[in-house]
């Protein structure tokens, strides 16, 4: 599709706590990307102008290498299946 989108790095706090012996762990958080999209703006050589749909949280992070391996990666899950 013709949308344009970026990568923001969030924790997965989807983690389960672990009991080992009665004693109790911290959650193992994940680091993963959310892909959001964005409206693209004035280009200027290697530059683009980002211009956000939704607002971010105040401390979010952006990837700004690699994007084409993260989309892959977010593809692999897509395409696979159960049988």
């Amino acid at each position: 599709d013709e949308k344009s989108y970026i990568f923001v790095k969030f924790m997965d706090d989807h983690s389960e706590e672990i009991e080992d012996d009665g004693h109790s762990h911290e959650k193992d958080e994940k680091i993963a990307f959310k892909k959001v999209e964005i409206i693209t703006g004035i280009r200027s050589g290697k530059y683009v102008e980002v211009k956000l749909l939704d607002s971010l949280p105040k401390n979010a992070q952006i990837a700004a290498n690699g994007a084409y391996y993260l989309l892959a990666e977010m593809g692999k899950g897509e395409t696979e299946h159960n049988h």
